[in-house]
């Protein structure tokens, strides 16, 4: 877990950050924007300080985009700033918006107007268990015909290593097969049910597929359906946001 933060500042001064204590509201919906700038077309400082005042409904003078970029928050290329210079986050930028997300990410979401863009950049990089704003359900409804075939891969996967309690051909040990086996039936319930949560899709099914594909890759039904779940997950991923 990082804390805190050493940098060099654009003038050339160095500055602790303390992630604990540094960081407020505004600030860390500013970091989220920035992250998520990184896969704007263009990402200039014109373009994100006009996303910033739209999203927190509030003026945003060029004296806070240059303390973000002297914080070590935020690279934007000059001392000077000028509009045309680019937007990138730093490491130290992205320490803060990990560390600070089960703290801040909840009061953010509450009180700004995210675009779920901005949410979607974020999530890859949290443990939604300890984010609820971040991890929430979804109705498999919306995108029926993925689930559908998520539903799919699972059962298959799940069925392969129900045939393999005997056999015992696949390289996973037999507990392993049962506990798996039971999280995929689970899985394969809620989905059934008609609602999954964000982060058994992201920090349960996923890991769990690539496991199997990585290790079951000489066995084709199993690896295939697996590498067939995680592609399904990445669309459903792509859909919600």
């Amino acid at each position: 877990m990082v804390s805190c933060g050493h940098v060099q500042t654009a003038r050339g001064c160095p500055v602790f950050f303390d992630i604990a204590n540094d960081v407020d509201e505004r600030l860390y919906a500013q970091l989220m924007i920035a992250l998520d700038a990184s896969d704007w077309a263009r990402t200039k400082v014109s373009d994100y300080k006009d996303v910033l005042e739209k999203i927190l409904q509030d003026k945003v003078d060029w004296e806070e985009l240059r303390s973000l970029h002297d914080r070590g928050l935020v690279d934007m290329e000059s001392n000077l700033i000028p509009a045309s210079a680019r937007v990138e986050l730093t490491k130290l930028g992205v320490a803060v918006l990990i560390n600070a997300a089960p703290r801040m990410l909840d009061r953010v979401v509450a009180n700004y107007e995210m675009p779920e863009a901005t949410l979607a950049a974020l999530v890859p990089l949290l443990d939604l268990r300890q984010v609820p704003a971040a991890d929430r359900c979804v109705s498999t409804a919306d995108n029926q015909e993925l689930f559908s075939s998520l539903a799919k891969e699972l059962e298959t996967i799940r069925n392969e290593l129900v045939k393999d309690q005997n056999a015992n051909e696949l390289p996973i040990p037999v507990n392993e097969k049962r506990a798996i086996a039971a999280e995929l039936e689970g899985l394969v319930g809620q989905i059934k049910a008609g609602y999954v949560r964000l982060s058994d899709l992201t920090h349960r099914a996923r890991p769990i597929v690539k496991n199997i594909a990585d290790t079951c890759k000489d066995f084709a039904v199993i690896a295939g359906a697996a590498w067939g779940a995680i592609e399904v997950v990445r669309k459903i991923l792509a859909a919600i946001f």
